[in-house]
């Protein structure tokens, strides 16, 4: 199975089966702190699904770790009915579908998701929680010189998924 293209749901939120295959092809990660950024906020993480053989186990433990030092940081909550699990051609799709709010607000900062089901472990590709007011998403585009200020309203966008 190819962990890395396997997923029913297209998320930009790829769960890979190592730290060194989070890291792969990624000289720059660890020395400048993954120059790119997958943006969440601090209520809602970004849509994603983990793969896994089928497998009778359906208690998973959710951990949030640092990006900058792999540091264990907290557990994680989910709202409930956001985690489903579906079976399909012997494969289990876990999904988390990002549409209802966390019961409080994580830190900002960089993380990922270490996952596991006691038999597996799955760690998530890095994102960086932000702190955002009146539920929007503040994206500068650059168009040569100009700058333009463009706000999405999350709860739209949702709505829309």
């Amino acid at each position: 199975m190819n962990d890395f293209n396997s997923n029913i749901l297209k998320t930009v939120v790829p769960f890979y089966p190592s730290i060194d295959h989070q890291n792969h092809r990624k000289f720059w990660c660890k020395d400048q702190m993954r120059g790119f950024s997958l943006i969440t906020h601090q209520l809602r993480f970004l849509p994603f699904q983990i793969v896994r053989p089928l497998s009778p186990v359906t208690t998973y433990t959710w951990e949030l770790w640092s990006a900058i030092d792999d540091s264990f940081y907290t557990d994680i909550t989910f709202p409930a009915g956001q985690i489903d699990t579906a079976t399909v051609n012997g494969l289990d799709y876990i999904t988390y579908f990002g549409t209802d709010v966390f019961d409080h607000e994580y830190d900002p900062g960089k993380f990922y998701i270490k996952w596991s089901d006691g038999t597996l472990t799955k760690y998530s590709e890095v994102f960086t929680i932000k702190c955002f007011t009146d539920d929007t998403l503040e994206n500068l585009l650059r168009y040569g010189d100009d700058s333009q200020l463009v706000l999405y309203d999350l709860t739209e966008i949702i709505k829309t998924i």
